[in-house]
């Protein structure tokens, strides 16, 4: 009955916002009288397409050092540029027809088929891929799906592997996680999806599992712009913790957003930004849970834009009065992962923290690579001898939803029981279904506490 009433509890309690600033510095990569756009970034290097007054060049800035290089000047339109972090990819005008250019860090050069149109080209790990429509007469022939491995020069058609004569058109195609994806269109206009895995060459026919390779996804996270009631700004999305951050605030439109770990640029006023992200978000145990000095939850927290954790406890908030308890302990005991799970030993360590009852504050320390450490918030639960709430191990977030075009008008609450956040355990319910339902669920909770202060 305790536990029903603590978690009747807290889907009534109205929480902070799923939507929250992301600790960010952000940077203006192009300060010009020219219109940039179209920006990609991968690792450390960030290109996109310029327009010089007579045509569109490639541009490539390397956040590693500040610098930033015009790869392409020349009298042709340069557009659709693409890097997978080492070289980089575009579409280029040359002699009336559309080719695919290659820069390996030095030099430039054509890698495709001169007598054909070539679309946009992919880029991963050095592979290569795009669509050529070979000239015949003037007119163009069925697509073909063309690899080019960077390190080797060498160049394979893919397509003729299931369509020798190339009879059938050929497009779409996708690089990412090892493989190659693309359609293949017939003459009645219906169509089949093949994959070729790099590492085999096996080909495989309509394959269930296809990952798509995207500008605006890395991993978990995803970037998107959407309108503030304003104008267009940059949000940040984690499927994790279901959590969307708020990169940008400002009066621009921000659009066409690509990320990179936690790198992500964008355009706005014919201009260049990107923005490192960092920021820390404790999400399980929730703040204030009862737990039982018999049993240990798991501590769990997202950080992005850093690499390694640990976790603090205190009796004090400050953490600067009494004793600091640090797990892992020493500098060699960092956590690469984002949660951490007591050992009996620790929580025994913990709970004796408070005499085997009592109030333990929380918080993670986060590392990056650089030595740049951040704490995040300070957390609290009570240990008490009766027990606890299995809500130790729950997250409930109550918040808007910036994906609804002018923002704020879609309301929900999402609840993630065991499991990591963004398991197959979380439940998303709206708000406007709890705010119904507080009619019926207001006499339950007051009953539910008259019942259990009458048994106590």
């Amino acid at each position: 009955m305790r536990s029903a009433l603590l978690l009747l509890t807290a889907l009534l309690i109205v929480l902070a916002a799923t939507v929250v600033s992301a600790d960010t510095t952000i940077t203006q990569v192009t300060a010009n009288s020219i219109e940039d756009s179209l920006p990609q970034v991968k690792g450390n290097l960030v290109v996109w397409q310029g327009y010089d007054g007579n045509d569109w060049e490639v541009f490539l800035y390397n956040v590693a050092t500040g610098t930033t290089i015009q790869i392409t000047d020349n009298d042709e339109d340069d557009v659709s540029p693409q890097t997978d972090g080492r070289y980089v990819v575009w579409l280029g005008f040359n002699d009336g027809e559309w080719d695919v250019f290659f820069w390996d860090g030095t030099e430039v050069r054509s890698i495709s088929d001169v007598s054909a149109e070539d679309m946009a080209p992919q880029i991963a790990d050095g592979v290569i891929v795009w669509t050529s429509k070979p000239l015949d007469g003037g007119f163009l022939g069925p697509g073909e799906i063309v690899l080019y491995e960077a390190a080797s020069g060498t160049k394979l058609e893919l397509s003729a592997q299931v369509d020798p004569g190339n009879t059938l058109d050929d497009r779409l195609p996708i690089i990412n996680d090892g493989a190659v994806v693309w359609i293949q269109t017939d003459d009645t206009g219906g169509t089949t999806g093949y994959m070729y895995r790099l590492g085999d060459g096996t080909i495989i026919i309509n394959p269930d599992d296809v990952r798509t390779n995207s500008r605006s996804s890395d991993g978990n996270l995803r970037v998107l712009s959407r309108h503030d009631r304003l104008d267009a700004e940059i949000f940040l999305y984690s499927s994790y913790s279901k959590k969307y951050y708020q990169i940008t605030h400002n009066s621009s439109q921000d659009r066409y957003p690509s990320i990179s770990g936690n790198l992500v640029t964008w355009m706005a006023d014919g201009e260049i930004f990107l923005a490192e992200c960092e920021y820390l978000t404790l999400l399980r145990p929730i703040d204030g849970v009862t737990l039982s000095p018999a049993s240990s939850p798991t501590f769990a927290w997202e950080a992005i834009g850093y690499d390694n954790s640990k976790v603090e406890f205190s009796k004090f908030p400050d953490f600067a009065t009494g004793s600091v308890l640090t797990l892992p302990p020493g500098e060699q005991g960092w956590l690469a992962g984002t949660s951490f799970g007591p050992t009996e030993e620790n929580w025994k360590s913990i709970v004796d923290m408070v005499e085997g009852e009592g109030t333990v504050y929380w918080r993670v320390i986060a590392a990056d690579n650089d030595g740049n450490r951040a704490f995040s918030e300070t957390r609290h639960f009570v240990i008490e001898r009766t027990g606890g709430s299995p809500l130790g191990t729950a997250i409930v977030d109550i918040g808007t939803d910036p994906l609804v075009e002018g923002g704020g008008s879609n309301c929900f609450i999402t609840a993630a029981a065991d499991g990591q956040p963004g398991g197959s355990s979380g439940w998303t319910f709206p708000l406007s279904l709890i705010l119904s339902l507080t009619s019926v669920l207001t006499p339950l909770v007051l009953s539910a506490w008259r019942k259990l202060h009458q048994h106590s």
